[in-house]
């Protein structure tokens, strides 16, 4: 008795105080240093803490918390993360090698494969890569296969998905394409029969719903997202309701008080019931795939419920702290995934700040509603910037009002599942599905649904998230009405201080592959797109490149919309800023705007929805941005009988200060000579975006003796099919002494200037940034 009582008492003071806690905050570093690889950075961290332990177990008056023993026990945890964290292995573009291992994860377009062994060497850990599905495997497959490997695709853009670090932080570091399958069975795993399983429960589900709403359904029941469409997931992030679209924490805990609820007052008991809905709800989470959020919920919901029947009281945030700690252990990489980071900072919100909210405002369902949803995004707000750049204006009323239709869909999909009720429930479950999507596309379509706002650097985080702390001790330890104003102040202005470079003029040249985009951005805050690169059935660089940019910029408006002429490679990816973003002036040629096509009409119609202006440009046309600063129009001619092709691209000659930039669209021979021979000297400028993406159609001797650009762009596209840039338009630029940037080579090309020193630097980095001061 004396044994069990002691365990109890240990278990509880586990339970109740903050050990769990202290105990993830040890075994962050540690785990961090085991991803960046270096055994002397986890060695230099863990004697760090050891000695922090140490030193601080003095000064510290709690019984419960040992600091070094807890620093221990993370050391310990830290190690054996060294076996869950996957090898490494070289990349071979130019070699097959011979992979055998286990599907682990399979879609319609790719699978992950846990690789044992590579070239016949086993690996321990074993490593991860990622190959065409082409051959359709399934997960648990067992398959021995030979491919190249090489590093993914990374963004070479600011603000752009990088697909290199998504698929990094997932452990993958390489991927092949068409693999030669030399052998593949089947084997059984508990990711494979949960994949089977669902499939069998939504295959005669399928047929029954409109097709539109299936998508829906597959992803709010059982985790299926593969059926979702794109822009029906748009709407659901632009208004902030995109959690709604997965299993996540949300739905274990609505579901599993429903099921207690339910089986105690069917009179099971409290550790039946309890019981019951762990099983219950364990193997729903497993059927949905388990993902961190629903992981990190079961677990806290299965120490909760045990609590309960062993009668112990419980911390839920030392549960919140211990659940990241299991998960952890399990998969080191989840630190990395976006999933787990808003997962585990939208509960810790909820559980530090929702009561101080209830305690100041009172108890009613609105306020804890309101509460709720402010809570999470207090905490998550910097995670959501940093990922996304904007901010869903009209999340707080959107999920006062989608949450609640969610959960009600929820619960009749699940009982839609059951043949026995599908024909009763089958109209209300419709109904709220579609009333669903209604009021998604309801709050994103309204004005600045996404507010875009500019990435934070690491040290404003830093100071949110301490004043944030700051805030809530204060609040809780009553402080003086005044210094928490000055606290909570001094929050919102770290809120929207977004580091603008407000004293001088930036220009971007996008890497939008065989086209053309450059967004500049003014100190008086004027922004000007011009052109926005390729759009087709396959790839919309507006959604992919320019849209990203622009919002990891925190531009909500653009003053200037620019289409140098009518070819996709320019005017595609505009229809999705003209979109998503408010356009003030719409500027482009007249021969573009008489006779330049489908795509010009359908850019012309959504600014006008939008209530901007339409504009013809042409040469002597002039814009005034500033007292400094203006665009002076050299190309085309006032004709609308001019053919809208090559020629009549707009050539704008952009003035700040004592620094000029020349834009030349894909202006050819003719229009160099004629704007040559008309302006001569008037067209030397400091930097040139060489026309037409360097082809030798352009860029003759002439034209560039009379520009003499110090700086030349080239924007083209990686391996295209046209050669762009041609070596001979190369040299003639460098034999007038210009210095040559690629966006092909460099990715986005970035110019500053303050009106006299210009500076130049590439995201890639792979050309040393340079620095032009123009002397008298």
């Amino acid at each position: 008795m004396k044994h069990r009582s002691t365990l109890n008492h240990r278990l509880n003071s586990f339970l109740y105080n903050n050990q769990s806690v202290v105990l993830l905050g040890f075994l962050l570093p540690l785990v961090w240093a085991v991803q960046f690889g270096s055994r002397l950075l986890l060695v230099i961290v863990a004697v760090m803490l050891l000695l922090m332990a140490w030193v601080f177990n003095n000064w510290i008056d709690n019984r419960f918390i040992n600091l070094p023993k807890l620093s221990a026990v993370a050391l310990v945890l830290g190690m054996a993360t060294l076996l869950t964290t996957p090898s490494s292995i070289p990349a071979e573009s130019d070699a097959q090698v011979l992979i055998s291992g286990v599907v682990y994860q399979a879609e319609s377009y790719y699978a992950d494969i846990r690789v044992d062994t590579y070239n016949r060497v086993p690996l321990f850990p074993a490593a991860r890569i990622r190959v065409n599905n082409k051959a359709q495997f399934d997960v648990g497959d067992k398959v021995i296969l030979e491919s190249s490997l090489v590093l993914a695709e990374q963004a070479t853009n600011p603000g752009q998905f990088d697909y290199r670090q998504y698929l990094a932080q997932q452990g993958i570091y390489l991927v092949g394409s068409n693999p030669r399958v030399i052998s593949r069975s089947p084997s059984i795993t508990v990711s494979g029969i949960a994949d089977k399983l669902r499939d069998q429960i939504l295959e005669p589900i399928k047929d029954k719903l409109p097709a539109d709403i299936y998508g829906l359904y597959s992803a709010m029941t059982l985790g299926e997202r593969r059926l979702l469409s794109n822009e029906l997931y748009g709407f659901y992030q632009a208004a902030g309701v995109a959690h709604v679209l997965v299993i996540s924490g949300m739905h274990i805990g609505l579901l599993a008080s429903m099921l207690m609820l339910i089986l105690t007052r069917q009179r099971f008991g409290i550790r039946k019931s309890a019981v019951i809905t762990l099983l219950l709800i364990w193997g729903y989470a497993l059927i949905s795939g388990l993902s961190v959020s629903v992981l990190r919920a079961a677990i806290m919901l299965t120490i909760a419920l045990m609590a309960k029947i062993f009668y112990q009281v419980y911390n839920p945030v030392n549960t919140l702290a211990l659940a990241a700690v299991i998960i952890l252990v399990i998969n080191p990489l989840s630190l990395n995934s976006l999933g787990w980071q808003l997962s585990f900072a939208a509960t810790a919100g909820i559980l530090l700040i929702l009561p101080l909210i209830v305690n100041q405002y009172g108890k009613s369902k609105l306020v804890k509603s309101i509460g709720l949803v402010l809570a999470a995004q207090l905490v998550t707000l910097p995670i959501i910037i940093n990922t996304f750049n904007y901010f869903p204006l009209y999340s707080i009323p959107a999920n006062l009002t989608i949450v609640p239709v969610s959960f009600a869909a929820l619960i009749l999909g699940l009982l839609y599942t059951l043949p026995g009720v599908r024909l009763i429930v089958h109209y209300p479950l419709t109904w709220l599905l579609r009333l669903n999507v209604f009021l998604a596309e309801l709050w994103a379509s309204l004005p600045y649904a996404k507010f875009s706002l500019r990435r934070w650097p690491i040290w404003l985080t830093i100071i949110y998230l301490t004043l944030l702390i700051v805030v809530i001790i204060m609040i809780r330890n009553r402080q003086s009405r005044l210094a928490l104003k000055i606290a909570v102040l001094a929050l919102m202005i770290c809120v929207f201080s977004l580091g603008d470079n407000a004293w001088q003029l930036e220009v971007t040249f996008l890497d939008v592959g065989q086209g053309d985009s450059a967004v500049i951005k003014w100190p008086n805050q004027y922004t000007m797109v011009i052109d926005g690169g390729y759009k087709s059935e396959y790839s919309d660089f507006g959604q992919k490149i320019v849209l990203p940019f622009l919002r990891q910029a925190g531009i909500n408006r653009v003053d200037a919309l620019v289409v140098s002429h009518s070819d996709q490679d320019h005017i595609g990816g505009l229809l999705r800023v003209a979109d998503q973003v408010a356009v003030r002036t719409l500027y482009l040629t007249p021969q573009a705007y008489y006779s330049g096509g489908e795509s010009v009409r359908e850019l012309v119609e959504r600014c006008r929805q939008q209530g901007a202006d339409i504009e013809l440009l042409h040469e002597t046309g002039l814009i005034r941005i500033m007292p400094n600063s203006v665009i002076e129009v050299y190309n085309p001619e006032n004709s609308i009988e001019q053919v809208d092709d090559n020629n009549a691209s707009l050539v704008l000659r952009l003035v700040y200060g004592e620094t000029s930039v020349l834009f030349t669209g894909d202006i050819e021979y003719d229009s160099e000579s004629r704007i040559s021979a008309k302006y001569s000297s008037l067209l030397k400028s400091d930097i040139i975006k060489v026309p037409h993406h360097g082809s030798r159609s352009s860029s003759t001797d002439s034209f560039i003796s009379w520009v003499n650009p110090r700086i030349a762009v080239f924007s083209a596209g990686r391996d295209n099919n046209f050669g762009h840039p041609h070596q001979e338009v190369i040299e003639r630029y460098q034999k007038g002494m210009a210095d040559i940037w690629r966006t092909d080579l460099h990715g986005a090309i970035t110019i500053t200037s303050t009106g006299r020193k210009v500076d130049i630097s590439s995201y890639l980095q792979t050309k040393q940034a340079g620095e032009l001061k123009w002397q008298d």
